[in-house]
């Protein structure tokens, strides 16, 4: 407030000054802000990699492993084939791939599987961007470590029990995807810790 003389008072002069540093944000102020956007960032990026992952381990296309024969017709419409059995459907899945449903003896899904049949192949599910033709190098990149490997004739398999998920390989290449039920209900946990590191 201004005095007789015009000048403004030291009291007021302090006063206007403590006003000022409460209503600007200080450096402390703005570090904490951005500290809690990363850390809000950062669970907003694992809660939508750990969906991605546990879709992974349940589902292969439109299909759960689980379900009964209706809703895979339903789903996938007729099939191409059936063994004599009634336990494989097969389907075409694209140019250059096959896939087969597999159903146990209770009459649900057991296994979703896609195959490559050509020397170039598309159309089948891609669990967590693994693709037929993705290198053996890469799907470890994108996965981790397999569970466990079995070798075969002209290849291997490379089990990945935790996401329910079968990767034939030959060549060093993505030759077929097969979708099992996987080995407990929260047992991809470790493994998107993996995928979560740079």
């Amino acid at each position: 407030m201004p005095e007789a003389d015009g000048t403004v008072s030291e009291h007021h002069h302090r006063h206007r000054r403590r006003r000022t540093k409460r209503t600007g944000l200080g450096a402390a102020d703005v570090g904490r802000t951005v500290f809690w956007i990363m850390v809000a960032l950062s669970l907003a990026s694992m809660a939508f990699s750990a969906h991605r992952m546990r879709l992974a381990s349940l589902m292969a296309g439109p299909l759960l492993i689980g379900v009964p024969v209706q809703e895979v017709r339903y789903l996938r419409g007729e099939p191409q084939s059936i063994t004599p059995d009634g336990k494989v459907w097969t389907y075409p899945e694209g140019p250059g791939a096959q896939g087969t449903v597999r159903f146990g003896a209770d009459g649900q899904v057991e296994e979703i599987a896609c195959m490559q049949v050509e020397s170039v192949a598309a159309g089948c599910s891609e669990p967590m961007g693994v693709a037929l033709g993705t290198s053996e190098d890469r799907l470890v990149n994108r996965l981790g470590p397999a569970t466990s490997e079995r070798y075969q004739a002209g290849g291997k398999q490379m089990v990945f029990a935790d996401l329910g998920l079968i990767f034939e390989m030959r060549e060093f290449k993505v030759v077929g995807i097969r979708k099992i039920r996987r080995s407990g209900k929260l047992s991809f946990l470790p493994r998107l810790a993996w995928n979560m590191l740079p």
